[in-house]
This record gives structure tokens, sequence and C-alpha cells, in this order.
């Protein structure tokens, strides 16, 4: 599983659920139709900010667009959910304790 594919094509998806060109909705996130191609096309992953305000503009929340869907808005199964979970719990994790850490370095 390439979540990089993943990830863009629900860009894609998403995008053209809302009947936006790759220009318009380059525009309104403030990147260049060259990037959010490379984007939707699994070539590139993005910052946190730009997952921010891709959502915004496409009126979803970031978890939608890391999970791989057969619909609209349904899960492709429910092991590939649970998987994808399971990441997103570990990442969580690690940034949580990043943050504890730099937290009482701070503090020494």
């Amino acid at each position: 599983m390439d979540i990089k594919k993943i990830f863009g094509s629900n860009v894609r998806k998403f995008r053209k659920n809302r009947d936006l060109s790759q220009e318009e909705l380059a525009e309104a996130a403030g990147i260049s139709v060259k990037h959010l191609s490379n984007i939707e096309i699994g070539n590139r992953f993005i910052s946190a900010n730009l997952i921010e305000r891709l959502c915004e503009v496409l009126k979803i929340p970031p978890q939608a667009l890391f999970f791989i869907s057969e619909g609209k808005d349904s899960f492709a199964s429910e092991k590939t959910r649970e998987y994808f979970l399971s990441q997103t719990r570990v990442f969580a994790e690690e940034l949580i304790n990043g943050f504890y850490q730099l937290n009482s370095d701070e503090e020494d």
C-alpha cells in the first residue's frame, strides 16, 4: 500500500466531487498546478499545513484523505480502516511523546 498514492487519489476524488479543476484547487490552496498534479499522482507528500488548506477548500476532514474508499465516503474494508487507524495512533503517540520531550527539555 502506497500512502502517497492513496492520499493523492483521494485528493483527486474529492476535488472532482466538488467540481473543481486542478487550477481552481491549486489557486485556493496557494500552490502551483504542477505541485497539485504531483500530489494527485502520488509523487509528493505534503505538510500538515497544506493538508489543512486542502481540507478547508474541499470541506472534508483530514482523515478522509488517508483511507481507501469504494464510494463517495465509504471505506474499502474494515481491515484497511483498522490498519490506517492503527498507523494514525502510532503517529499521534510519537507526536505527543515528542511534544512532551521538548517541554521537559525546556524545563531542565
